[in-house]
């Protein structure tokens, strides 16, 4: 065999081997512990990772969105089957996967290996409470039904809401499963949480300097004991308590020990 073909071969292979460790990879980053948070059960997110690793990606290269989404009620099924008791929720095996197939379509070398590229229109929108709440402030048709957890999803409510979220993006003039980047950020702000989350953050914060204002007489006196331990005054200063006495009568500074 001549050396030209022995080499187009041996890329051949190695791009095969990039390809298939790209796509475990991405299943690994698809799944963090916050995603499947109060799923129920214990080691979840494993499961998960583990049960997207063998979804057949090549299946999904079809011609219509009715055959897409035959595909995914399929392997959604696969994967609610696969993980542990108790969290076996078809609404959590949804999320997952449609986190992972949009991870794999937005990567150029996954989407162009397995021949995702007209798929991307009909990526479901993944769905968590944040995700809700946007969809709720911004469609304008009939109520929605009422959102409640994602282990409690059924498959009957998420399509209405992907239903609103196709609505939603087509006046925005993009595809649904974009939406999400519409209510992740706040601009202007250096963070990544979505707007919800950004209320919640600053109100954590005012709670925290709240504390911060407030004297911790506790804290106070056992740095006054230690400080008077460290010169050698404990003795002096405390042969029968007075210190914790301090403590009785309100916050107390290092002029105590003068």
């Amino acid at each position: 065999m001549p050396a030209a073909q022995r080499r187009v071969r041996r890329t051949r292979s190695m791009n095969r081997h990039l390809v298939e460790n790209l796509r475990l990879r991405t299943a690994e980053l698809a799944v963090a512990a916050s995603t499947v948070r109060g799923a129920g059960g214990k080691g979840v997110t494993r499961a998960a990772r583990a049960a997207l690793k063998s979804v057949p990606l090549r299946r999904f290269a079809v011609r219509s969105r009715s055959a897409f989404d035959r595909v995914l009620e399929s392997q959604t099924r696969r994967i609610q089957a696969r993980l542990p008791r108790g969290a076996r929720h078809w609404g959590v095996a949804r999320k997952v996967l449609n986190i992972f197939l949009r991870s794999v379509v937005f990567h150029r070398h996954l989407c162009s290996a397995y021949k995702l590229e007209r798929t991307e229109a009909w990526l479901e929108l993944p769905l968590d409470r944040h995700v809700a709440e946007g969809i709720q402030r911004e469609y304008a048709g009939t109520a929605l039904p009422r959102w409640r957890t994602i282990k409690g999803l059924l498959p009957d409510v998420s399509a209405a809401y992907q239903r609103a979220g196709r609505s939603i993006a087509a006046v925005r003039g993009a595809e649904p499963v974009h939406l999400e980047y519409y209510w992740w950020r706040n601009p202007g702000h250096r963070t990544n949480r979505r707007d919800g989350q950004q209320r919640h953050t600053q109100a954590g914060r005012r709670r925290y300097r709240h504390r911060r204002a407030q004297p911790d007489r506790r804290t106070a006196l056992h740095r006054i004991v230690d400080h008077a331990r460290g010169l050698g005054k404990a003795n002096r200063l405390d042969p029968d308590g007075r210190l914790a006495g301090l403590f009785e009568h309100g916050p107390v500074g290092r002029e105590a020990l003068d």
